[in-house]
């Protein structure tokens, strides 16, 4: 049973024990036209349409158990740095309260699996960014972190 401070973990995801690395094409493509409420056709059945042709992933997208001291640790070097590595910091377990308040910058939590089922993710610490129109996943143990 999880709170408000210590959410339920995201289920299925494990440890990152070797690096790995995948692409994500983040193109949706619509099976249904969509419409306003008077039916007129704003996006034809058939279209697809890739978020990164009209923005784009300004952060670095880390995520990471929180309840691992090294995990926590690794991901806490990222989000000291600051400068140019723009991180932000998602915990599929731990608490995100405890460490918005200790790193001083906001800490977000995949409620329910979101985000990861969304980008495949399975394994931690792993690292969203973007490469052109896509996105790369790279799943890096956490004393490799940097």
């Amino acid at each position: 049973m999880g709170s408000i401070k210590n959410m339920k973990p995201v289920d299925g995801i494990t440890t990152v024990r070797a690096r790995a690395q995948r692409f994500i094409d983040p193109t949706v493509t619509y099976t249904k036209p969509v419409t306003t409420d008077d039916g007129r056709i704003v996006v034809p059945a058939g279209t697809k349409i890739n978020p990164l042709d009209m923005t784009s992933l300004t952060k670095t997208l880390v995520f990471f158990d929180g309840r691992d001291p090294e995990q926590r640790e690794a991901v806490g070097r990222l989000v000291a740095k600051g400068g140019q590595l723009k991180v932000k910091p998602i915990l599929v377990a731990g608490s995100w309260l405890d460490l918005t308040k200790a790193w001083k910058t906001q800490v977000f939590y995949d409620q329910k699996g979101t985000l990861s089922k969304r980008f495949g993710i399975t394994a931690v610490p792993a690292v969203i960014r973007q490469q052109g129109k896509m996105l790369v996943l790279d799943e890096i143990p956490a004393k490799e972190l940097q």
